[in-house]
């Protein structure tokens, strides 16, 4: 789904949500439709208003209470709906209570540009480590 969305082949990305949900239902996997659901807020934050892009986003994150997934459950949220604020023009007007969980480094230079605090934000943005990398070696031993 993801590697399909990437490079905008909606098309494809749904046939394997599809199957994704299949194997979901078959296997008793829960977390499977969790997946879906977000591929789904993705398209509709792709294809549709801001307004139901957000929508869309919320109704996915009900579903990651008691997920067990950091990352997802904590922060996922705040992150999707900054971003969306982002992609579509919006004003960033992020939650100053939110909880970033571990995306709050990447993004609170970004929140303090918008504040217009550009010396804080790039004092924080050279302190920033790189992102995690996922290498395909160390996951499947290639």
């Amino acid at each position: 789904m993801q590697a399909r969305s990437a490079v905008m082949d909606f098309s494809g990305a749904d046939r394997h949500a599809a199957a994704v949900d299949g194997l979901g239902r078959r296997y008793e996997l829960p977390l499977a439709g969790l997946f879906t659901h977000w591929h789904r807020a993705l398209r509709v934050a792709e294809t549709g208003t801001f307004e139901k892009a957000e929508a869309a986003c919320r109704a996915a994150a009900a579903g990651l209470d008691g997920a067990g997934m950091p990352g997802l459950e904590r922060g996922l949220l705040p992150l999707t709906l900054f971003c969306l604020r982002m992609r579509h023009g919006e004003p960033y007007g992020s939650d100053p209570d939110a909880d970033w969980g571990p995306h709050e480094p990447w993004v609170t230079p970004l929140r303090l540009l918008e504040d217009g605090r550009h010396t804080e934000a790039g004092k924080l943005l050279r302190k920033l480590p790189e992102p995690p990398r996922v290498c395909c070696r160390r996951l499947f031993g290639t």
